[in-house]
């Protein structure tokens, strides 16, 4: 009975009590926007991913499912009001004993440093025009990252594309090119 008042009084706290969120808007999940933090601003994100993942069991080649799962936290900070520093790390627990041998989701364990610069303020040319520049180390590979982000907003609609280039660096030896938009 306590601990069910005790949960109760901590979320009706967490509801009433709290301020208002301050963030970059996240219009589209796979999308980044033109937008930076401001000089000295900052922020901090934390992103689980679940995956319910369907494999063939090594051990008995029957079909098993387990649930895959990734974390990821972000520190973004305005080093100007137009260039913004990105840090992100990456954690992947190994599955169980039980599923030894699964996949696991795409990322891997790593770190990610990220750089996006704005090229003008919004609105003051008919595209709004950023740039992006990351490194990528995890267990499998080095990956360098590019792309060009154009914006254009009508009102509070906003047509985004990400243009991108990555080449990666597998530590196995490979070398790979992957282009998108």
């Amino acid at each position: 009975m306590c601990r069910r008042r005790v949960a109760l009084l901590a979320g009706v706290a967490a509801v009433t009590v709290s301020s208002a969120a301050r963030a970059n808007p996240r219009p589209l999940p796979f999308t980044y926007q033109s937008e930076t933090l401001a000089k000295g601003a900052a922020e901090v994100e934390q992103f689980v991913d679940y995956m319910p993942t369907r494999v063939l069991s090594g051990a008995t080649g029957a079909p098993v499912w387990y649930g895959s799962t990734q974390f990821q936290t972000e520190i973004e900070y305005g080093l100007t009001d137009r260039l913004e520093l990105g840090l992100y790390f990456t954690f992947v627990p190994e599955p169980s004993e039980r599923y030894a041998g699964l996949p696991t989701l795409v990322q891997g364990n790593g770190i990610k440093q990220r750089l996006r610069w704005r090229l003008a303020d919004p609105g003051a040319w008919p595209i709004d025009v950023a740039l992006y520049g990351e490194v990528a180390e995890n267990e499998r590979e080095i990956e360098l990252e590019a792309k060009i982000i154009l914006q254009r907003r009508f009102g509070r609609l906003r047509l985004i594309t990400n243009l991108w280039a990555e080449r990666e660096f597998y530590f196995d030896g490979r070398r790979e090119w992957v282009l998108l938009c």
